[in-house]
């Protein structure tokens, strides 16, 4: 039999309840229980740097560049496509996790005096209070932003990082960044 991953709650009332007899759990239990509790993770970094344009000042807009997965990412997490980590993408049925994501960015901006954003995005929607800002004083400034932030993910969930320029419609380089989840269930 595979084993299944479960939530809190399924393995207290469905394999572990109060007063089972003796020998009630089975093997296939306590592999469950094991794969429950192991740690989903994965990462990525920009492995080349490209201008986001910005269309509209203050509006947000996928992160452009290159991203390339850290190796080691747990069997229910994939790197799909640039700036982007699904949560049991391939198939369905994982169990809903908290994750901590952790992104530190670095990046530049042509212009003067900007004001530059970046947000954490949940299946293309913009969270608004992940939201993190940077003013730019001169355009060779090489700027640093950190976002940390716990968000629930269910199976097929995705997350990616978002950009706008609240000042202008100057376009935003990232050039470095690194990106990581880690999730355990509820």
């Amino acid at each position: 039999m595979a084993d299944t991953q479960r939530s809190i709650s399924d393995l207290l009332t469905a394999l572990f309840q109060d007063g089972q007899a003796a020998g009630a759990i089975s093997e296939q239990d306590v592999r469950d229980l094991i794969v429950s509790f192991s740690t989903e993770h994965a990462g990525f970094f920009i492995s080349a740097s490209a201008a986001t344009t910005i269309v509209t000042p203050g509006t947000f807009v996928k992160l452009a560049g290159t991203s390339t997965a850290i190796g080691g990412a747990s069997a229910g997490m994939t790197h799909p496509s640039t700036n982007r980590l699904d949560y049991d993408a391939t198939a369905v049925g994982l169990p809903t996790r908290h994750f901590q994501v952790d992104a530190s960015i670095t990046f530049t901006t042509a212009s003067n005096n900007q004001v530059i954003a970046f947000a954490l995005a949940k299946n293309g929607t913009v969270i608004a209070n992940s939201q993190v800002r940077n003013r730019v004083g001169t355009g060779t400034d090489v700027r640093v932003v950190p976002i940390s932030w716990d968000l629930e993910l269910a199976s097929t969930d995705f997350v990616e990082i978002w950009v706008t320029n609240e000042t202008s419609a100057t376009a935003i380089t990232a050039d470095r960044m690194s990106f990581s989840l880690f999730g355990h269930i509820q």
